[in-house]
């Protein structure tokens, strides 16, 4: 999905008209149409405005990888920091908290990168990991 659809997919259930939805953010109707067709590529400040204003990702906006919304990031973290504790304790490893921290990092960036995956994948993905901490 382009950047541009996903600008709609923000709008839309707003029901803002282009018009509207550009006067809010002190824009052009004309511009805010060019960024929505993916005519123009929108500044930085705006799209960071725009996400600010609808709680929305601007990694989301910018890439479409991972979550829409900023609360989903959040629920990843936390899935994340879970996730870790149960590996470690059902395999008795004892870490320190920078390992674990860059263990939940690591999955974090994976789960948001690819979305949901199985206990075995994050398993192995883990041991990896900790594998190569750990030389």
């Amino acid at each position: 999905m382009s950047l541009g659809k996903r600008l709609l997919e923000i709008r839309k259930p707003t029901g803002s008209t282009q018009a509207e939805f550009a006067e809010a953010f002190g824009i052009s109707d004309r511009a805010y149409k060019n960024y929505e067709l993916d005519i123009r590529e929108i500044p930085l400040g705006l799209a960071i405005s725009i996400c600010e204003a609808h709680k929305v990702s601007l990694s989301w906006l910018a890439t479409g990888i991972g979550g829409k919304n900023q609360q989903h990031l959040q629920s990843l973290i936390e899935t994340s920091m879970l996730i870790v504790k149960r590996f470690l304790k059902l395999r008795n490893h004892d870490v320190s908290d920078e390992t674990e921290a860059r263990l939940v990092s690591l999955l974090f960036v994976y789960l948001n990168e690819h979305g949901a995956s199985s206990q075995k994948m994050q398993d192995l993905l883990l041991e990896a990991a900790l594998k190569g901490v750990s030389e």
